[in-house]
């Protein structure tokens, strides 16, 4: 029996969820409303939300000195009103901003911008107390907008942070901005945002990075080298022979693209060889829309927003490209999926192979997706892609030549497969589909509900998947491993 192994690589986007973590950080950390007042009472809140995500990984960690604010516990600039100005409203007036500086210093931004609103609406106040509120529209804004970010929701993020625009250009609107583009797939804008951010902090390793991202998803292979060469200077060690890896990557799509051709459907983008025949084409494209509907229909996968990029290479081509990844990996997901497509001979074989691949990363990218973008454990991830590729087929673990192992740990079934050889590798995936098996036959609609658990934001360890079974992962692992134990035993003593 033939297996293929595949790979869950969330590269970029991990690094794009890093660096909006951190820029969150840096606006929440540091936020506060100022009034240009001498008197003790009035003088700034600071706040940190404490809403925070010390796992969350990616661009925006070193993003400390981008803030709008100054050092932790001083408050956002007023609107530069002198105080003797600002001693000319009234008590109600005085009232209604302190009220305002509670709710920002709780963390309640958006009630901080309902009210802000609402005393602009208001015309019966002193012109000082509008300029006041105007003045702290902008930052207000910027906090909402990375709140937004911060819980999936870049539609809000998007919102908010093209309002604050209209109140002064700054550096946190044009990489949030560029941030949410990013995770929208909406390239142009994503560029054009990135490109002003860099503008004004040329020296973002990390920002140069995710631009390189989006220069790809436009085929400006030439543009992405490029930033990433100036990146290389101030680069670590690692990260020197990732963005070099990187560069090397570039460069052959940028000799395969030469001979690319594209085509969007519903939701997907596909780039393939020019030479491939369109009903190939048309037949790749029908798998995966009818894939992702049989997801949404069968797992309660959510459909999805944006389109996912499909990248199809000539075998040698996909081998040079994906050169710095294991060469057991038939297919990579990596925020986009690559495939190598081996074309001339378009038989059976040929696309039971095909669909088996496509299939298995397209359950990664929609998992991808309805997390946020955010690593899930392993086990799951790699168990319930292969799970899906079984579907109409007898791959069940009865049928299998099972691996005579020990089960592997929790931590080792958590944590990526990349670092592990073949034969280990070929375990764990076994041992993944095993417990997602393992779960269907013995909780009902126990996929459906798990898939369902897996958000935007919130938990995505082993044992909050499973608290919608009644069970922790160690009782999974526990269960299942006795039921392995049973069944390579079989298994050798049948051989």
């Amino acid at each position: 029996m033939k297996k293929y192994f595949f790979l869950s690589l969330l590269g970029l986007f991990i690094l794009g969820l890093w660096y909006a973590q951190r820029q969150i950080d840096q606006i929440l950390a540091g936020a506060g409303l100022r009034v240009a007042v001498p008197r003790p009472e009035d003088r700034a809140v600071h706040t940190d939300s404490g809403n925070r995500s010390p796992d969350s990984k990616g661009f925006v960690s070193q993003h400390g000195d981008q803030s709008p604010q100054t050092e932790a516990g001083q408050s956002l600039p007023s609107n530069g009103a002198g105080s003797d100005e600002l001693l000319t409203m009234d008590d109600e007036e005085w009232s209604y901003i302190r009220m305002i500086q509670a709710r920002f210093a709780a963390g309640d931004y958006q009630t901080s911008l309902d009210m802000i609103r609402v005393g602009l609406a208001e015309t019966a106040h002193s012109e000082d107390f509008t300029r006041w509120l105007q003045g702290q529209l902008k930052s207000v804004l910027i906090s909402t907008g990375w709140v937004a970010i911060k819980t999936g929701d870049c539609e809000k993020g998007v919102q908010d942070l093209k309002l604050a625009l209209k109140e002064g250009e700054d550096s946190q609107i044009s990489s949030g901005l560029a941030y949410c583009y990013h995770h929208l797939r909406m390239w142009d804008q994503a560029k054009e945002q990135m490109y002003s951010y860099l503008q004004e902090k040329p020296d973002d390793q990390n920002a140069k990075i995710l631009y390189s991202d989006i220069l790809e998803s436009l085929l400006e292979y030439d543009q992405a080298i490029s930033v990433l060469q100036t990146a290389l200077s101030s680069s670590d060690e690692k990260k020197y022979e990732d963005i070099k890896n990187r560069i090397r990557s570039l460069k052959k799509k940028r000799e395969a693209s030469r001979y690319q051709a594209l085509r969007d459907t519903q939701h997907f983008r596909l780039q393939f060889p020019e030479d491939v025949h369109p009903d190939v084409v048309n037949k790749i494209a029908d798998l995966l829309e009818n894939g992702l509907n049989r997801l949404i229909s069968i797992y309660h996968f959510r459909e999805l927003k944006s389109p996912v990029e499909v990248v199809l290479l000539p075998q040698k081509t996909f081998e040079s490209v994906m050169a710095h990844h294991p060469d057991w990996a038939s297919g990579i997901y990596n925020g986009r999926i690559n495939v190598p497509l081996v074309t001339g001979r378009e038989d059976q074989y040929f696309w039971e192979r095909l669909e088996s691949v496509l299939l298995h990363e397209l359950v990664h990218a929609v998992l991808h997706e309805m997390s946020g973008r955010r690593n899930l454990p392993a086990w799951f991830d790699e168990g319930m892609a292969q799970h899906f590729t079984c579907l109409g087929r007898d791959c069940s673990v009865a049928n299998q030549q099972l691996e005579a192992s020990e089960f592997f740990s929790k931590d080792e079934f958590e944590g990526s497969f990349l670092g592990y050889g073949e034969a280990n590798a070929r375990t764990l995936y076994q041992q993944s589909l095993f417990m997602i098996q393992f779960i269907e036959a013995n909780h009902s609609d126990g996929l459906k509900l798990i898939s369902e658990s897996v958000q935007p934001q919130g938990s995505l360890k082993s044992d909050q998947l499973l608290k919608v079974l009644d069970m922790d992962f160690n009782q999974l692992i526990m269960q299942a491993a006795r039921q392995w134990k049973m069944r390579t035993s079989w298994s050798g003593a049948s051989e």
